[in-house]
Order: C-alpha cells, then structure tokens, then sequence
C-alpha cells in the first residue's frame, strides 16, 4: 500500500466484512467514533496508533516491509465474476472427451455371442 487512501480502503473493506458498525470498532479500540469514521474513510490522516488500534481490533497487523520485499508481494485478487460462455465461445471452447466407462462385457450385450461352426458341429455330434 502506498497512500494513506489504500489504507483506510484495506480497514474499511474488512470492517465492512466482518459488518462491525463505526460505533462498535470505535467503541472496541478505544476511540471516538468520528475519529475511526475519518481513518476509515480516507478524509483524515490519523496516528499510527490509531492505525494499529484499528487493525487490531478488525483482526489486521501493521506490518512495515523493506520495498524490495513489498513490490514482490502478489494481493490475491476476486476472479472476475461469472459471466455465460456466448454461443460463439461456446462452440470454439475445447473440452476434452470424457474417459470411456469401463468396456461392457460380451455377455452383457443385447446380441447373443456367436460361436464357430466347428464348436456347433463338435456339439451336435455328441448327440
């Protein structure tokens, strides 16, 4: 983070995650109401404590990084949300072919299973 907006934006989005009122995380850190109410959104430019009282009570840690570190630092991003494939997508999009089910066994099949003549006539002659 580098400006004191991307701050109060990180408190702010987790306050309203864990949907604490201003008055209530005021009221847990120690503070007044119109002095989280500011930090929070980004019109005041508040300690450091009150910074980390804020943090702490929203279950955060301030955490200062040599910037080498920082910049090579990933923030897990939201994918994008779910949007239908269009027809077009659709029909070019590859899916792979299911892997076949196990292969039905001769005898299982609808048509009898055929023998040879030689195994037919060998039968009728031991009649």
């Amino acid at each position: 983070m580098q400006t004191l907006q991307q701050v109060a934006d990180a408190l702010e989005s987790r306050r309203q995650t864990l949907q604490i009122t201003y008055d209530d995380l005021a009221a847990r850190a120690g503070l007044t109401p119109l002095a989280t109410r500011r930090a929070l959104q980004g019109t005041a430019s508040p300690r450091i404590t009150t910074l980390m009282a804020l943090a702490d009570k929203l279950g955060l840690e301030v955490v200062l990084l040599p910037r080498q570190v920082a910049n090579h630092l990933h923030v897990a991003q939201e994918p994008p949300p779910y949007r239908p494939l269009s027809r077009v997508e659709q029909l070019t999009q590859y899916v792979p072919p299911l892997p076949a089910a196990h292969p039905t066994p001769a005898a299982a099949t609808s048509q009898p299973a055929r023998t040879s003549r030689r195994v037919r006539n060998k039968a009728s002659t031991k009649r």
